[in-house]
């Protein structure tokens, strides 16, 4: 009843590619059609992309710590990390400012002092 199939395929052993479409011109008998198509198609550029992300994938797990809680103490770390970096951004903005007294300049120098030094390690000085 007007139905109108379309296939066109290509075969080999590591390869398919090819088409196939039906069109029902009325479909159960309600006047409307309907139109299927399924199309394989070979890009050498998706594929060598996909196999570029893959790759990286690859990469990044067997770096990746394989415990969950060696996962979250990285994150964790990193975290506190950017933390810290965006603090003492702020603090070497306030004093590239010039804007603060000298007591207070010289405060947050201290601060910054000896957070580096608990950072790595350096016990005050006496």
């Amino acid at each position: 009843k007007g139905l109108s199939l379309d296939t066109r395929a290509t075969l080999t052993e590591e390869t398919f590619k090819g088409k196939f479409s039906i069109t029902n011109p009325n479909f159960k008998n309600s006047d409307k059609s309907v139109f299927l198509s399924l199309e394989a198609l070979e890009n050498d550029q998706l594929k060598n992309q996909l196999v570029t992300l893959q790759e990286r994938i690859q990469g990044r797990t067997a770096e990746l710590p394989q415990s969950a809680e060696q996962r979250y103490n990285a994150v964790m770390t990193r975290l506190r990390e950017l933390a810290f970096s965006q603090e003492q951004s702020k603090k070497i903005e306030q004093l590239a400012s010039e804007l603060l007294p000298e007591d207070e300049e010289v405060a947050i120098l201290e601060a910054m002092i000896e957070e580096a030094r608990t950072k790595h390690g350096i016990p005050k000085n006496t």
